[in-house]
């Protein structure tokens, strides 16, 4: 792999991008701690306006990839990059001006620490969704099991075939 060093204005847009990445997923990584805490709360407005806040990072995030993907295509067209590797911006980053390089690569190192900070936290936020959720689905089986004045339901909250119906309706009157 080689590449030509970068030109400053491309360096330029690189250190937006990663200044940019690096706020909106700090950001989103702050939204997905509220957002265990308003489950942990069980808030729902609360979490609504977390889920327009996340929307809102969400979009941001996809526009600066947007502006990454611009600066990897520029690179890759113009030949300045050679190679069967791929184009990361850590990558970029070793190729910036030397007065700009070590904090472009600081930048793209803390980057990747703040983006597994998120997936890590998404991670458990998932698991505490499956868990809430099968915790409801228990409570609504034995709700429906007590409700059932005929005992159709089984001990798992399901229709117990095993059970006679003992209702009937008269059609007649």
């Amino acid at each position: 792999m080689s590449i030509t060093p970068l030109s400053l204005a491309l360096a330029g847009e690189l250190s937006a991008i990663l200044t940019g990445l690096h706020e909106q997923y700090t950001a989103f990584h702050g939204l997905l701690l509220a957002q265990r805490e308003a489950i942990r709360a069980a808030d729902p407005s609360r979490l609504a306006r977390i889920g327009e806040l996340q929307l809102a990072a969400l979009r941001a995030i996809s526009a600066l990839e947007d502006r990454r993907r611009v600066l990897v295509n520029t690179i890759s067209d113009t030949g300045r990059w050679t190679g069967a590797t791929p184009i990361t911006l850590s990558a970029l980053a070793q190729h910036a001006p030397k007065d700009q390089r070590e904090s472009l690569l600081a930048m793209a190192t803390s980057l990747r620490g703040v983006m597994s900070a998120c997936q890590s936290e998404q991670s458990t936020l998932k698991s505490a969704a499956q868990s809430l959720a099968a915790h409801i689905e228990g409570v609504m089986r034995q709700i429906a099991r007590t409700l059932s004045h005929a005992g159709t339901y089984g001990r798992r909250g399901l229709v117990d075939t095993s059970t006679a119906v003992t209702t009937a309706l008269d059609l007649r009157s």
